[in-house]
């Protein structure tokens, strides 16, 4: 039979595991990706992006995977260091567009927001938000991921190798929309990080309505470029060396009685 002694020596022991392994595996990860940016109107209709109606872009994605392996901060509290650079590869509706200064959060569940400035046809740092169902990044992160791995659709892959056959990425809201007017319109399937019919678009501006749909690592990929281990801050370590100090006094008076 256990004594009160006994079990709180096990509990706080298991609680300094679960935390020191918690923060030690997060890391700063670097993503190089491909992906879609679909323009719509607020009631779903697809404005431009030439045949196909959508248009492709590449971008880098600095994430702190800490919201994942520490357990998730507050909605509306930033992701650490995270930070996204979006370069749109081809002109829309004839002219160059950039998406700049865009800062995640967290929304709650298995979602993220991005919060950004748009450049389009002599019109710049229009306000927008987009919003993510980021489960198959997620679910990649808790995974564990390594310089090389490559995150396309539901898949995640290691050396050339599937290491993950289902990744539970979300389908994006651009693929349910109606293309009838875009013959060269394909489907990309589920992607890792895909824009909800939540995300408000420019909330400010001259095309105020207008929603900037960010799919990335659909029917492209997600590759991860570098990571970088967050280290455990020494309040942590110190907290923790408390803790074992307190169970071993525990167990001294258990001992003695």
């Amino acid at each position: 039979m256990f004594s009160k002694q006994t079990t709180l020596s096990m509990v706080l022991t298991g609680a300094i595991v679960f935390g020191a392994s918690a923060v030690a595996n997060a890391a700063i990860v670097t993503f190089d990706f491909t992906g879609r940016l679909t323009v719509v109107n607020s009631i779903g209709d697809v404005i431009g992006g030439g045949s196909d109606g959508y248009t492709p872009i590449s971008a880098q994605l600095i994430l702190d995977t800490g919201f994942v392996t520490s357990g998730p901060p507050a909605v509306g509290a930033p992701i650490g260091t995270s930070t996204l650079n979006v370069v749109i590869d081809d002109l829309y509706l004839g002219y160059p567009g950039l998406i700049h200064d865009m800062q995640l959060t967290y929304g709650g569940g298995v979602t993220l927001r991005g919060d950004f400035m748009g450049d389009w046809n002599g019109n710049f740092d229009m306000p927008a938000k987009v919003t993510w169902d980021a489960n198959g990044l997620a679910t990649a992160a808790f995974f564990g991921l390594q310089v090389g791995d490559v995150l396309s659709g539901n898949k995640m892959y290691r050396g050339g190798n599937e290491v993950i056959s289902d990744l539970g990425s979300a389908t994006p809201y651009a693929d349910t929309l109606d293309y009838s007017f875009f013959p060269a319109f394909t489907l990309q399937g589920p992607a890792p990080m895909a824009a909800t019919s939540a995300s408000p678009g420019f909330t400010s501006g001259p095309f105020t309505g207008l929603r900037v749909l960010i799919d990335i690592g659909s029917g492209n990929s997600m590759t991860v470029t570098a990571v970088n281990a967050v280290p455990v801050p020494a309040a942590v370590w110190l907290f923790g060396s408390g803790l074992l100090g307190l169970i071993g006094v525990a167990r001294r008076k258990a001992h003695t009685a």
